[in-house]
């Protein structure tokens, strides 16, 4: 087998040795949806640009040829437009971009507004000032005249900028589609190529042995995958010890476990710099449970796992960072590892990235790179990014285009049980009018123990005006609210109490909510 072709091969198992190809599917399209967007926001807008700046300098040419004056001398009026043409380009592009915004109807008049006033102030000073330009068609009162320059900038603004986000879908898409169809070519490639080789070579063995394991080059098989490693192992190829290693210590695709030899396997491979190996052994002496626990061993071999690639190791050494024993550590590191292994798709070093650039404690608050680990964070399934994302593209101003899609990401939340969504999402459809699917949220976010959906929804039965009155279940609710301090209820529970509405009176309890209430409002 060739060099290039073994290394085809190894790089495919390599991906699935992350266990965790969706993950790095994940990371990578957010990546290259935001590079897209950048490059096609920057065209759409230079694009623009250059539109209205032609536009009205062939407008500009039409006013010099109706008053018959010298068009050689427009290069006096020419440099300082464009000069600024591009710097206000370069200014809202960074602006939108910086702010991950979508390219909506608001920005895009401001942006066309801003050009065009410009352009049509130094156009009409310099005809006026230099030229002593009379302009025919404010004489005529045709006003309209001067504005169609303008109409066809701001139709190409649109049009361009509408067509954009389409684009960047479709882009990502067949990129993606391509990604999948590249795995299922190398999975083809790689059984073609080893069938047709032979057995004797210990690399050969070993890559058939890892297909096997991994149902590459056929489905599963732990034992026929043991065989193919150790053979390969005994010719000589000292990379089948990592996986031997593992078999032997987890008892797969063997009769019985060996520790003792699955040990000696692991740090043979580790001494081969494998990262999956280092970061075994380092696992196994942090635990202390096949072999007496050593730290140091320990933080020997996260480090070499991290610095080789491997992206667990890399978490475990961002968090071992982050804390110790309660206090701080060395931040700047651990942030470096996090990086590390949110970028190799590791799933919960990407929502903790997210959390910190969002909470921004212990590092200056970064809501474009909070936007981005979350957002990927919420491709992965995580429930308390998705909310997260959610209530960031909701309530903060600098992401007010994204609202849309915030409501998508709340509605998720939302339907995967987070009550705090669900009462979210409840207040939200209230303000739209959606009664019906605003209470049903209500209801459910009660239902799993909110305490001010409890209270709200108390308040919703005894109002009789989205719900017909019902004393009974508004007592229950309120009392389930001020079962959890939820100040708000007390009062309306005490009134409840007093006057015997869904439950009998009872002045002592009347007494302690009130009590309570006031207590409350101190």
């Amino acid at each position: 087998m060739n060099k290039n072709d073994s290394e085809r091969i190894k790089k495919l198992i390599s991906l699935y040795e992350t266990k965790d190809l969706n993950g790095i599917k994940c990371v990578s399209r957010v990546e290259r949806r935001l590079d897209i967007h950048k490059k096609y926001s920057t065209c759409g807008l230079l694009f623009i640009g250059v539109s209205v700046f032609l536009l009205n300098l062939i407008f500009f040419i039409f006013i010099l040829k109706w008053n018959q004056i010298d068009t050689n001398r427009l290069q006096d009026i020419v440099g300082i437009p464009l000069i600024l043409l591009s710097l206000i380009c370069y200014a809202i592009d960074a602006y939108r971009y910086m702010n991950y915004r979508k390219a909506k109807f608001r920005l895009t008049l401001i942006s066309l507004i801003i050009m065009i006033g410009t352009f049509s102030f130094f156009l009409v000073a310099y005809s006026i000032n230099f030229y002593g330009v009379t302009l025919p068609f404010l004489e005529n009162h045709s006003i309209f005249y001067i504005l169609i320059p303008a109409l066809i900038s701001f139709g190409f603004g649109v049009v361009i900028l509408r067509i954009m986000p389409k684009t960047i879908t479709k882009v990502n898409h067949s990129y993606y589609q391509k990604f999948d169809e590249k795995i299922d070519e190398e999975i083809n490639f790689m059984r073609e190529k080893l069938a047709q080789e032979n057995n004797e070579d210990p690399e050969v063995l070993y890559l058939k042995g890892m297909g096997l394991y991994y149902g590459l080059n056929q489905e599963k098989n732990y034992p026929g995958a043991f065989s193919y490693l150790m053979s390969a192992y005994e010719k000589g190829y000292k990379y089948a010890s990592y996986k031997l290693g593992q078999c032997l210590l987890i008892g797969r695709g063997v009769t019985n476990k060996n520790v003792e030899k699955g040990l000696e396997l692991l740090k043979e491979a580790a001494d081969l710099n494998i990262a999956g190996a280092n970061y075994e052994l380092a696992t196994i002496y942090y635990n202390g449970k096949l072999v007496e626990e050593d730290k140091e061993k320990s933080d020997m071999y996260f480090l070499r796992a991290a610095e080789g690639g491997n992206k667990d190791a890399q978490y475990s050494l961002a968090i071992s960072n982050l804390f110790s024993d309660g206090a701080l550590q060395n931040l700047p590191e651990a942030y470096r590892w996090l990086e590390r292994a949110g970028e190799q798709g590791h799933p919960q070093a990407i929502y903790t990235l997210g959390e910190i650039y969002l909470d921004g404690k212990n590092v200056k608050q970064n809501l474009p790179l909070a936007y981005k680990w979350l957002y990927i964070s919420a491709l992965l399934g995580n429930t308390k990014s998705i909310y997260q994302l959610a209530l960031l593209l909701l309530e903060n101003p600098r992401f007010e285009y994204q609202a849309k899609s915030g409501l998508k990401w709340l509605r998720k939340s939302a339907d995967l049980g987070s009550s705090n969504a669900q009462l979210k999402l409840s207040l939200i459809l209230l303000k739209e009018k959606k009664y019906k699917e605003s209470l049903m949220y209500l209801e459910e976010s009660a239902n799993m123990g909110n305490s001010e959906a409890q209270y709200r929804l108390g308040i919703t039965y005894l109002q009789n005006q989205l719900v017909k009155r019902n004393y009974e279940k508004a007592f229950k609710y309120l009392r389930k609210a001020a079962d959890q301090d939820y100040a708000l209820s007390f009062k309306p529970l005490a009134e409840l109490y007093k006057n015997g509405l869904g439950t009998a009176r009872n002045e002592s309890m009347y007494a302690l909510y009130k009590n309570m209430a006031k207590e409350a409002k101190k």
